[in-house]
């Protein structure tokens, strides 16, 4: 049962991450047209210059007219593009503390054991819970195979240590 709960949890994060990549791309599109139309606008700024000078300061005037109106839909539109990122932002946040709140949660359950010598080069996880139910019952704790999801061994991070590997068994 704890096993679907956590798979509909990854679902779930898959989900929202799925979500956000769609609202960054869209974000991402919007940003792409504005810079589209401030560089048709330059363009546009740049072909007046070789006019006579009374019918440069005439389409000056329109342009600038042009250009004030366009100033305002551009601020409109950054506005507008900012509100999906804001969103996006809070999701990411959001998702972030999903997953982490997850991670923990998938190690609150588990215990490290260090220093146990290995029983063999290719150690069985029923091996390995076994020994860790003896470990554990020698300790004092009652555990049975039925308390254990799983222990297995896990290999080293610091390849130049020497010893057994260390064991991750997690408890049910």
């Amino acid at each position: 049962m704890a096993k679907s709960c956590q798979s509909d949890q990854m679902k779930s994060l898959r989900k929202s991450n799925d979500s956000l990549k769609k609202q960054l791309e869209n974000a991402r599109k919007d940003i792409k047209r504005l810079e589209e139309r401030v560089e048709v606008q330059e363009h546009a700024s740049k072909e007046h210059n070789g006019r006579p000078s009374r019918e440069v300061q005439l389409e000056t005037e329109r342009s600038l007219s042009v250009l004030h109106e366009s100033e305002s839909d551009i601020q409109s539109e950054l506005r507008a593009i900012r509100k999906p990122l804001d969103d996006i932002e809070e999701g990411l946040g959001e998702l972030e503390g999903a997953v982490e709140e997850f991670q923990d949660y998938s190690y609150y359950f588990n215990i490290k054991i260090l220093g146990v010598p290995e029983l063999s080069d290719r150690e069985k996880a029923e091996d390995t819970s076994n020994l860790c139910v003896n470990l554990f019952n020698k300790m004092g704790a009652e555990v049975s195979m039925r308390d254990i999801d799983i222990a297995h061994r896990v290999s080293l991070r610091d390849t130049s240590r020497m010893g057994p590997k260390p064991i991750v068994c997690k408890f049910i």
